[in-house]
């Protein structure tokens, strides 16, 4: 699994939360330069490698929100994003990290008493 990470990630602190943001049908790339230009963090889990990698999650990116969301809401390419509310649902650091760390594998999940997930199969989430 590889992941887009936007240049503006070497800039960010720590404080903050991450939310989800529903893509538009192939501007993918759009919204993660404009998001980028607009100083938000962004976390595109991809699985797959050359020449062609799949979206982990098709049409979803996550989104590092420091201060104000209505920017990255509005951003070109981004539908919406997944709200709890009033306000974004925020989706926990120890998911991102978890996502973060099985990067550079074939498959992120795993099926008991298999190592290979295919279309259909049964999978835990723990």
């Amino acid at each position: 699994m590889a992941c887009v990470v936007s240049a503006a990630a070497r800039h960010v602190g720590c404080m903050g939360f991450w939310a989800c943001g529903r893509l538009e049908h192939q501007r993918e790339h759009l919204a993660l330069r404009c998001l980028d230009l607009r100083g938000f963090k962004t976390y595109w889990p991809q699985i797959g490698g050359k020449p062609k990698p799949q979206s982990l999650f098709p049409g979803y990116l996550f989104i590092r929100i420091e201060m104000q969301w209505h920017e990255a809401r509005w951003s070109p390419g981004i539908v919406a994003l997944l709200m709890n509310g009033l306000g974004p649902a925020k989706v926990g650091d120890h998911i991102i990290l978890e996502l973060k760390s099985r990067e550079g594998r074939r498959s992120p999940c795993r099926r008991r008493g298999s190592s290979r997930c295919r279309r259909g199969s049964r999978v835990g989430i723990a």
